[in-house]
């Protein structure tokens, strides 16, 4: 408003618009396709007319798993976090929903999608020794990994002809049986099945085998077997024949030849 004595006022008006500073949300999630158990990466990174905004306040939730996390971009916008697959036994796909705001600041929001899938588990199995005498001690070691990576709590099972064995894998993926080699006669080759499984993974299969020989005791009990089953059977022929000429059966005849 303007005024003067002698004069009429004037009032002017004038508008202006303030536009909110609303910001920028990107999100890259890594990688797109990840297996059970697997490391996924999630970036947000915030601007607004193209520059970084610092000490943003962002929060992470997802449409499967109940993956959620906060944080705040540092000076070049970005926060990181990183999260574990949850297992899946079918292919799932997942969405990370990104929330920024920050005070003068008009909250921005975005999403980025993965697929999860079963990862497949694999043996790597070892027999120490892989020829042993009967009655010596044999170490059986059953790794199992899912794309070079051990894999905790695996539920590891040994059928074999004599004994079956379980256990879980350990943080290294090491699954240690040890057991006494069968008594045998001769050298025998035992088969070993091993079978891996956990929820999230393909089963992991494998047959695996390990050779037997005889201690000497065992084939010195052997031989001394063999031979009392040879004169068990020579005794029982002479006792036949000795029968058979007391009743007549068999005879001997003994012709002299007269001298001339």
């Amino acid at each position: 408003t303007v005024s003067k004595d002698g004069y009429y006022d004037v009032t002017l008006q004038s508008a202006i618009t303030i536009k909110p500073k609303v910001l920028n949300v990107e999100v890259k999630v890594y990688p797109e396709t990840v297996f059970s158990e697997g490391t996924i990466n999630v970036t947000a990174y915030v601007t607004f007319n193209g520059q970084p905004v610092y000490e943003a306040n962002i929060m992470v939730a997802s449409s499967f798993g109940n993956l959620s996390a906060t944080g705040i971009t540092d000076s070049n916008g970005i926060c990181t976090f990183i999260f574990a697959a949850p297992a899946v036994n079918q292919e799932t796909n997942v969405t990370f929903f990104v929330n920024a705001s920050k005070t003068g600041y008009v909250s921005g929001d975005s999403s980025a999608q993965i697929t999860l899938k079963p990862g497949v588990l694999e043996l790597d199995v070892s027999i120490n020794p892989i020829t042993a005498n009967s009655g010596q001690t044999v170490v059986l070691n059953v790794h199992v990994k899912c794309n070079e990576t051990d894999i905790q709590d695996v539920f590891v099972t040994v059928t074999s002809d004599f004994g079956n064995f379980s256990g879980y894998t350990n943080s290294s993926g090491l699954c240690i049986f040890e057991f006494v080699a069968p008594q045998v006669s001769a050298q025998t080759t035992f088969a070993l099945t091993i079978s891996a499984s956990k929820s999230g993974y393909v089963d992991a299969h494998g047959t695996f085998y390990l050779d037997v020989t005889p201690t000497g005791a065992s084939q010195t009990g052997f031989l001394s077997t063999t031979f009392l089953i040879i004169m068990a059977i020579i005794l029982i022929i002479v006792v036949i024949i000795a029968l058979l000429f007391k009743f007549r059966i068999i005879e001997v005849s003994v012709e002299e030849k007269a001298e001339s």
